[in-house]
C-alpha cells in the first residue's frame, strides 16, 4: 500500500468507539535514529562520549524512543542534567507530560535505593532527569552525580506536537 499524497492514511473511522477521538485517521509512520546527549541547566557544556546512540518509532502522535549514551568526559556541564536532541518536539499541552525510564545507569554518583526516573519539557526536545528516593522524594539530577564513565541506557514514550 503507497499513500501518494499528504494527508491521506488508512481510515479506522467505521470502528469508532464513540469516544473522545479526534481523528481516526494513521497518516504518519516513521522510524530512525537520533543522537541523544547530556546538557547542563546552568552550562550547557561539552561533555563528550564513548557511545552516543538513538534509535526512534513515530505512528501519529506517539513517539517511541530508545537510547544510551557512555560519558567520556563530564567537561563544563553543569546544573541539572538533561537528555536533550528528542527527535520530535513535544506536545505543549500540560495534560500530555511524557517520560521515559532509566533502564539502566552505571558509575553514577548516587546513593544505593536511589533510581532515575525522567519527564520530557512540553514544548521540547529535552527531557530533565530526577533521582527518586523512597525516603525524600524526587529532585534533580545535578551534575555533582555525573561522572566520568558514566553510562545511561533508556527507553520510552511521548507525545509529539
Amino acid at each position: 500500500l503507497i499513500i501518494g499524497t499528504a494527508g491521506k492514511g488508512i481510515d479506522f473511522a467505521a470502528a469508532d468507539s464513540g469516544g473522545s477521538s479526534t481523528s481516526n485517521l494513521l497518516d504518519d509512520y516513521e522510524e530512525g535514529t537520533w543522537t541523544p546527549a547530556l546538557t547542563g541547566s546552568t552550562t550547557a557544556g561539552n561533555t563528550t562520549y564513548t557511545t552516543q546512540v538513538g534509535s526512534y518509532e513515530k505512528i501519529g502522535k506517539c513517539v517511541h524512543i530508545q537510547g544510551y549514551i557512555v560519558v567520556n568526559a563530564q567537561g563544563t556541564l553543569d546544573g541539572y542534567v538533561r537528555i536533550t536532541g528528542l527527535p520530535y518536539t513535544s506536545s505543549a499541552t500540560t495534560n500530555n507530560y511524557g517520560g521515559f525510564s532509566i533502564n539502566n545507569g552505571g558509575s553514577l554518583n548516587i546513593t544505593a535505593g536511589e533510581s532515575l526516573t525522567t519527564w520530557i519539557t512540553p514544548n521540547g526536545t529535552t527531557a530533565r532527569i530526577r533521582i527518586w528516593n523512597a525516603a525524600t522524594g524526587s529532585d534533580n539530577f545535578d551534575d555533582a552525580e555525573l561522572t566520568d564513565g558514566a553510562d545511561l541506557m533508556f527507553s520510552g514514550t511521548y507525545t509529539s506536537t
